[in-house]
């Protein structure tokens, strides 16, 4: 995507994919239960005074339209996103980031073992 801006510059903003990994799995819940996850979204190059991170259109959740229908997860709560600011030690700039949490539990039904991904069965 090209944007330009009201002086006249351009910049591009690609696609990007991404993959949120949760780290608070608990397998207490294993197969069927719902699991808390966040993703943290921000720089560490530029800082508040350059790259403004705001919520877009002031949603407070993520937008799923362009989430893969195939994938095996589904979100089934979302937490509203927080936008923080934090001051380093070593800055005067603030750095920002947006912090989103949510919970989600696997689509398909696993109570069949032979529906356990490969690398759960052989790492286990």
């Amino acid at each position: 995507m090209l944007w330009r801006t009201q002086m006249g510059r351009c910049f591009t903003s690609p696609p990007v994919s991404l993959k949120v990994y949760c780290h608070n799995f608990t397998h207490s819940n294993w197969p069927q239960g719902e699991q808390d996850c966040n993703i943290k979204l921000g720089s560490w190059t530029h800082d508040g005074l350059i790259l403004n991170l705001t919520l877009f259109n002031g949603k407070e959740e993520l937008d799923l339209t362009d989430m893969a229908p195939a994938s095996p997860w589904v979100i089934t709560h979302q937490l509203n996103g927080t936008r923080n600011e934090k001051f380093y030690e070593c800055c005067e700039e603030p750095y920002q980031d947006l912090n989103f949490r949510f919970k989600l539990r696997p689509q398909y039904s696993l109570h069949d073992p032979a529906a356990i991904p490969a690398c759960c069965t052989t790492c286990c």
